[in-house]
């Protein structure tokens, strides 16, 4: 796992294994996301074995934020992934 981050921006890398396919896996983290009250903008799967969506959300001071979703399958036994969240502020 590696996070890092500030006021501004956040990055949070994680790898595991879930008994959970990979859509099914996004499925759960987007689901958290929007009862969080982020918006989905987007997604995009780059390959069979990648997932990822674009969030949006606004803070409390009205400021917005963005985020990215990336999620990948690693390892030949299809339930081995990598995830990675990149979260920024807005102007």
């Amino acid at each position: 796992m590696r996070t890092e981050g500030d006021r501004r921006h956040w990055d949070l890398d994680l790898s595991g294994h879930s008994d959970l396919t990979a859509p099914d896996l996004m499925s759960r983290i987007e689901n958290a996301l929007t009862q969080a009250q982020w918006n989905k903008v987007g997604s995009a799967s780059k390959a069979a074995q990648s997932h990822g969506s674009d969030w949006r959300f606004t803070g409390t001071d009205g400021r917005p934020w963005k985020a990215t979703l990336r999620i990948e399958s690693v390892g030949a036994s299809g339930h081995d992934y990598t995830a990675a969240v990149a979260v920024t502020r807005g102007n």
